[in-house]
Order: structure tokens, then C-alpha cells, then sequence
């Protein structure tokens, strides 16, 4: 699945906010943006149903309340993200971010 079709199955619907977000670099050559931010998840839905997933139509959302402060490489191809390499933790909801 491309990214788009990705983020259309409903799988990341317990992202309630991302924000705080930092574009950190911008290599417009190489198709490359390097982007910091923070994921809040609310701990809703406790059910996500799921579309396009062949023989899955939810996920259970146990985690409950959280934030994510994540780092991300997109890659852009033509103008569109065609993909995305990320690393983060979960930590406590409500977390500042340093730039506060």
C-alpha cells in the first residue's frame, strides 16, 4: 500500500492532534525534509474500524492516553510523499517539547 492508501484504512485513527511541528531541513535536491513533532493520542477511539485491509475491519486501541514526540524523513517524489522513516517514544500526555 502507498501512503495514502495507508493512512485511508482507518488505522491511525487514535491520533487525536499532531502539532508542535518543526521542519527542521529541506533538501529540495534530493526530495528530502527532515520534520519534528509531537503525536497526541487521547486514548480515543477505543475501537478503530479498519477499511481496504483484506479480512480486518478493527483494531482494539488499549494504550490509552499518550504523546509521541517523533523525528521524520519524508521522501518526495513528484510533488507527493512517497515515504516516510520515523523514530519516537511514548511519553507522558501533555509532554512539552523544549521549544515551549
Amino acid at each position: 500500500m502507498n501512503c495514502t492508501d495507508q493512512l485511508n484504512t482507518g488505522v491511525m485513527a487514535y491520533i487525536t492532534d499532531i502539532n508542535r511541528r518543526r521542519f527542521i531541513a529541506v533538501d529540495e535536491i534530493k526530495g528530502l525534509v527532515f520534520v519534528y513533532s509531537i503525536f497526541v493520542h487521547d486514548g480515543e477511539p477505543k475501537v478503530m474500524k479498519i477499511t481496504g485491509v483484506p479480512g480486518i475491519t478493527e483494531r482494539a486501541n488499549n494504550y490509552g492516553p499518550f504523546d509521541l514526540p517523533a523525528a521524520h524523513v519524508f521522501k518526495i517524489r513528484a510533488g507527493k510523499i512517497y515515504s516516510i522513516e520515523a523514530i519516537g517514544y511514548m511519553a507522558k500526555h501533555g509532554i512539552k517539547n523544549g521549544w515551549e
